[in-house]
C-alpha cells in the first residue's frame, strides 16, 4: 500500500491505519472463505521542503505518558498499532534518485516529486529539459507513453508557476492563437474545423 504526503502529517500513522483495515476489510469480502489474513506493507513517500519528524506508529499517537510506568506497559499492547515505510524525499539528493534501481517512469515519478517540492525555486521547463533523456526513454515505450502523459498533467497541475512566465520560454508560434480559432467576443463561442 502506497501513500505519498506532501507535508510531516502528524496523523500519517492513523491515516494509513484507516487503509489498513479497509484493505483488509476488502479481501474478506472477496475471499469469505478465508481463514487467515494477507500481509500489509505501507509505505509513505514524503516529499516535503523539510525532513519527516512526524510519528511513523499509530502507539506514538496514543498518550500512554500520562499513565504511571506500570499502567503503560499494561495498556501499550492492547493499542491498535500499524508502522509504516518511509521513504523521505526530502533528505534525498536528486543523484541518488536517479541512481535507484527502478523503471524509468518510477524514476521520472520521484524527480517529479522531488522537483514540486521545490517549483517556486525553479523553471518546469529546465527541469524537463535536464531530464530529457529520461522523458524520450519512457516515451519510446508504447506502455509508457500514457504514464508520461500522466507526469505531465501532474507537473501542470502542481506547479503555481505564473502561466506568462512559463510561456516566455517557448517560441512564439507555439503560443500564438490561430486566427480562426480566436474567440469571438461577441458570441462567446469558438470557431472550429479548419486545419492550418
Amino acid at each position: 500500500m502506497l501513500e505519498h504526503k506532501s507535508f510531516g502529517d502528524r496523523f500519517t500513522a492513523l491515516q494509513v491505519l484507516g487503509y489498513t483495515v479497509r484493505v483488509l476489510e476488502r479481501y474478506r469480502q472477496e475471499h469469505p472463505q478465508a481463514i487467515q489474513l494477507p500481509p500489509v506493507v505501507a509505505v509513505v513517500v514524503h516529499h516535503g521542503k523539510r525532513g519527516w519528524t512526524a510519528p511513523r506508529t499509530v502507539l506514538d499517537l496514543v498518550a500512554l505518558d500520562v499513565f504511571p510506568p506500570a499502567v503503560q506497559k499494561v495498556l501499550a499492547p492492547l493499542q491498535p498499532n500499524v508502522h509504516f515505510l518511509l521513504d523521505d524525499l526530502a533528505a534525498v539528493p536528486e543523484s541518488r534518485l536517479r541512481a535507484r534501481k527502478t523503471t524509468t517512469q518510477g524514476t521520472l515519478t520521484l524527480l517529479a516529486l522531488q522537483f514540486v517540492r521545490d517549483a517556486a525555486k525553479g523553471d518546469p521547463v529546465a527541469f524537463a529539459e535536464r531530464w530529457l533523456p529520461l522523458w524520450r526513454t519512457l516515451w519510446a515505450d508504447p506502455e509508457g507513453q500514457l504514464g508520461l502523459l500522466s507526469l505531465f498533467s501532474y507537473l501542470a497541475a502542481t506547479s503555481k508557476r505564473p502561466r506568462s512566465a512559463s510561456r516566455s520560454r517557448w517560441p512564439a508560434s507555439t503560443t500564438r492563437t490561430k486566427p480562426w480559432a480566436r474567440r469571438s467576443h461577441s458570441s462567446g463561442s469558438t470557431r472550429a474545423g479548419r486545419t492550418a
